[in-house]
């Protein structure tokens, strides 16, 4: 709602520092209190990761934007899926800094290529010159 909070840490006697780090970093870590922060990247082997890195307590916070009910975030949060390619995110990248897609994707082309290479190579070869010898 746009509210500022400001805390003086020298009136609290609990008060202590907290550190952000990447899931991939806090593997292997335990803490006593975690807090993570799903995004749409999140399967479901990030959300263990990040899901069993505590001892006494978890919060797990979420953009409303990016899920818009608890069941798309369960559902982004169980999901199992592959590892990403940078091909995977095309439509995220040119959706978000309004570039228009290329008329051919990359299969399109890759397999153009392709058939002009077997064009190329089963096109009949010219007849060579017979080599005399002594």
């Amino acid at each position: 709602d746009g509210r500022h909070v400001r805390v003086n840490a020298a009136e609290y006697q609990d008060f202590d520092l907290g550190y952000a780090v990447t899931i991939h970093k806090a593997q292997g870590v335990t803490v006593d209190q975690s807090f993570v922060l799903a995004t749409a990247g999140f399967d479901r082997h990030l959300a263990y990761v990040s899901g069993s890195r505590h001892r006494e307590s978890l919060a797990v916070f979420y953009s409303q934007e990016q899920f818009r009910t608890p069941a798309e975030l369960q559902r982004t949060l169980s999901r199992e899926r592959a590892k990403d390619v940078t091909t995977d995110y095309i439509d995220t990248l040119a959706e978000t800094r309004d570039l228009r897609r290329p008329e051919k994707d990359w299969k399109q082309r890759f397999d153009e290529l392709l058939s002009i290479e077997r064009a190329r190579n089963s096109a009949p070869q010219p007849p060579t010159k017979p080599t005399m010898s002594r």
